[in-house]
């Protein structure tokens, strides 16, 4: 038994598999983060050219865990871990999947 455990721990440090013991066992610490809604992108270019830190904006953003819907595969998954930027914890947060640089 003490073989195949350390056989185990050796070819998931050589692949890197799972970096922590909880995520070999699929025990999580992070807690259950709330999503905000996601609405359309809005117009006026860029989200880079046009958006502007509002004021009081947290120093830091806030990490956590959710669970992605398997709606088109079916494919069971351990809980995301997911971080938030400080503009993402504001309100009226900006559309953070507009990432087009377009010009």
């Amino acid at each position: 038994m003490l073989f195949v455990a350390a056989g185990t721990l050796a070819i998931n440090a050589g692949f890197g598999l799972n970096r922590t013991l909880g995520s070999l066992f699929d025990i999580t610490t992070e807690s259950a983060i709330a999503l905000p809604a996601v609405s359309g992108a809005k117009e006026g270019g860029p989200l880079y050219k046009r958006w502007v830190a509002p004021a009081g904006l947290p120093v830091k953003g806030t990490t956590g865990s959710q669970i992605i819907p398997n709606t088109v595969s079916g494919f069971t998954s351990r809980p995301a871990g997911i971080y938030l930027p400080p503009a993402a914890l504001i309100s009226d947060a900006p559309t953070l999947a507009d990432v087009s640089h377009g010009d």
